[in-house]
């Protein structure tokens, strides 16, 4: 069985909504995208839902399993799964095979054991009437790739064998099919995804507070700005779960020297570095990466009690998000999203901190979609 939007349901449901057998959803496009999401969030919840519910199936004696599957599959399943607005067409469609047209002990009539597993009659049915009600043509595929799911298992273990299927098996086989729906979603959200562009912005302000007994300053602000406007890097392979979008820019750093003996030299300065947004249609992970040398800077400090001043010495640039140096920084993909790193729980702050020095601040990374991509 398969629910594009509102798709779960069990082979025990039967109302239809009507729709028109007739007529083709249209292309995706950038218009599509959230309706895309949502179908992937829904056959993702789905699928996780009916994993645990094969888990609690094996738990319980046999004869109990039936109707267990059957209530669960018409109550708990669905609920809070909604359809994308608009959407038309049948409640859920259902896979039944040819072979349920037979009599128990007279599927040896059939033509072949492939007739046996073959789309019923009412599944053909239900099929084009789920394809007509989609709001786009990767959305229809998808239902489709669920139900021949189904269809292709039924085949390799031959029909009598699926027919007979245990509860629990059967919840796993959504499970499976789920996975067949989530993976068309995600190539039509791809193929969405190559006429847009992800903005990346980038942006650090870090505090850090050295040691007491220096005596020439007492800590570092550091403000980090980068913008960075990424594209698809290739064409994604069909089996490929993520797609990624890269750009080069250049960050602009600007440290301010505490404590009244020292001020910078060579600053601001910019560092060459790279994007990236990985995203699987729903979510989006995003990095900058710092490339190449960092620039000469330093400091001119006045050392208390003695006349004239020096310079060269080294500042030491943080380690944070922002530079590369931790994971990639987890987010919705969609225009606006926003996450916050803390520096204190970064790395670095833990190095710093066994050298009885400090690093707080945070860095933020902010996307803007642009679907289609201006021209």
């Amino acid at each position: 069985m398969t629910r594009s939007a509102a798709f779960v349901a069990a082979a025990v449901l039967t109302v239809l909504l009507p729709a028109p057998a007739e007529a083709a959803p249209p292309p995706c496009t950038c218009r599509n995208l959230k309706d895309l999401q949502l179908e992937l969030k829904n056959a993702r919840t789905l699928q996780q839902r009916f994993r645990a519910e094969a888990d609690k199936l094996r738990a319980m004696d046999p004869g109990s399993r039936k109707g267990a599957m059957k209530a669960f599959a018409e109550n708990e399943a669905g609920q809070g799964i909604r359809a994308p607005e608009g959407t038309t067409g049948p409640g859920h469609v259902d896979f039944t095979a040819r072979g349920d047209n037979f009599a128990v002990g007279t599927e040896g009539r059939a033509p072949s054991q492939a007739y046996l597993c073959e789309f019923s009659d009412s599944t053909v049915l239900d099929l084009g009437r789920a394809r007509a009600g989609a709001k786009c043509q990767g959305i229809a595929d998808a239902i489709e790739a669920h139900e021949r799911s189904h269809q292709a298992r039924c085949q390799a273990v031959g029909y009598v064998p699926y027919r007979d299927t245990d509860p629990a098996d059967r919840a796993m086989e959504e499970v499976s099919a789920y996975e067949a729906q989530a993976q068309a979603l995600r190539a039509a959200i791809r193929a969405v995804l190559a006429d847009a562009s992800i903005t990346l912005r980038v942006t650090s302000e870090i505090h850090m507070e050295g040691p007491a007994r220096n005596p020439l300053y007492t800590g570092v602000d550091i403000h980090n700005d980068v913008t960075v406007r990424t594209t698809p890097a290739g064409a994604a392979p069909a089996s490929t779960a993520e797609i990624a979008f890269e750009g080069s820019a250049e960050q602009v750093s600007d440290p301010k020297v505490l404590g009244g003996n020292c001020t910078m030299e060579g600053t601001p300065f910019r560092v060459p570095g790279r994007g990236r947004v990985l995203t699987d249609g729903e979510t989006a992970k995003v990095s900058f990466i710092l490339q190449g040398r960092s620039p000469s800077f330093g400091m001119r400090c006045r050392v208390p009690g003695m006349k004239g001043s020096g310079s060269g010495m080294s500042l030491p640039s943080p380690v944070g998000p922002s530079s590369g140096q931790t994971g990639d920084m987890p987010l919705a993909l969609e225009d606006g999203a926003h996450v916050r790193f803390e520096a204190k729980d970064s790395p670095a702050a833990a190095i710093m901190a066994k050298a009885g020095a400090s690093l707080s601040g945070f860095t933020d990374a902010e996307i803007r979609l642009e679907c289609p991509a201006p021209k």
